[in-house]
């Protein structure tokens, strides 16, 4: 009897790789502006409204998922696409510390980016469109596009993406693919951003692929992005982004230190990490994950 080709793919009846994420990715960007351009014209003023942004972007990441399922994998569950397993507590704790970890030094880059690629004229319009709609409904913005969002996020890169293509091509090819189409996606508005996005799919991606589990990328992303709201409480006392003012600049020290923090996090979660599991067929066998090592 023939060996069953849904099986040899992990589950996966259709091959997915790295052109075929690229493609999700790019699917995944439109199916989001496409819902933007309609809600807005439907209800004028919502594109300012955070929140607002925040579930049209989840809308958008599902549904390419439920698409994705439907191509690559109908006969699989969505723990398996997704790839949801347990973590342990030591790969989860080391997860999270590497997003912390990873904040300052990323944040404080993107600071200078935005210094040099955001013009003046631009920011001022970005003001005055926060102060059109009033506070509190800034304030919900934030923490659904810091705490929302970044979970659509992984579902969607670190999760079937991830998933699909490591099978396929192994874990390289995964974390290349799906870090270079997050990338791209995160910084449709401005590709200066792109250093920003670049490194910081390549952690998350680190730590689904060192773990084998979608949660431990969910994990540190919001860990990354609970440090930026201490700092900016702490700062400014408040989370609405229309406070003027600077964030206080990071003593290089600190900066040095965090990002040591992020490296060794990261490698220790790459010697300790449950790993990936992977079909011992194709490219993905000459894959190891930390099961293996």
């Amino acid at each position: 009897m023939p060996a069953d080709p849904t099986r040899a793919q992990g589950e996966f009846a259709r091959p997915l790789g790295p052109m075929a994420a690229a493609l999700w990715s790019a699917a995944f960007l439109f199916a989001y502006a496409l819902m933007v351009e309609v809600v807005s014209w439907v209800r004028p003023g919502s594109d300012r409204d955070g929140a607002t942004l925040a579930l049209l972007y989840t809308a958008g990441a599902l549904l390419v998922l439920l698409a994705i399922a439907r191509v690559h994998a109908p006969e699989a569950s969505l723990r398996v696409l997704l790839g949801v397993r347990p973590v342990r507590f030591v790969s989860a704790l080391l997860s999270a510390l590497m997003g912390a970890c990873a904040a300052l030094p990323l944040g404080a880059l993107e600071d200078a980016i935005a210094k040099r690629a955001v013009p003046v004229e631009r920011a001022a319009d970005l003001a005055r469109d926060l102060a059109s709609v009033d506070r509190k409904t800034r304030i919900a913005g934030v923490l659904a596009v810091l705490f929302v969002a970044p979970i659509a996020d992984e579902l969607i890169f670190r999760g079937a993406l991830v998933s699909g293509v490591a099978r396929d091509r192994g874990k390289e090819a995964a974390i290349l693919a799906t870090t270079l189409g997050f990338a791209f996606v995160s910084s449709a508005g401005n590709l200066s951003f792109l250093p920003v996005y670049l490194a910081l799919g390549a952690l998350l991606a680190h730590a689904r692929l060192s773990t084998g589990s979608v949660l431990a990328a969910i994990g540190a992303h919001l860990a990354l992005h609970g440090v930026e709201v201490a700092v900016w409480f702490r700062a400014h006392h408040t989370i609405d982004p229309l406070v003027t003012g600077d964030t206080p600049k990071t003593p290089a020290l600190v900066l040095a230190a965090s990002a040591a923090g992020a490296v060794a996090c990261a490698l220790l979660l790459w010697r300790f990490g449950e790993g990936e599991p992977l079909p011992a067929t194709g490219a993905s066998h000459s894959s190891h994950g930390g099961q293996d090592r």
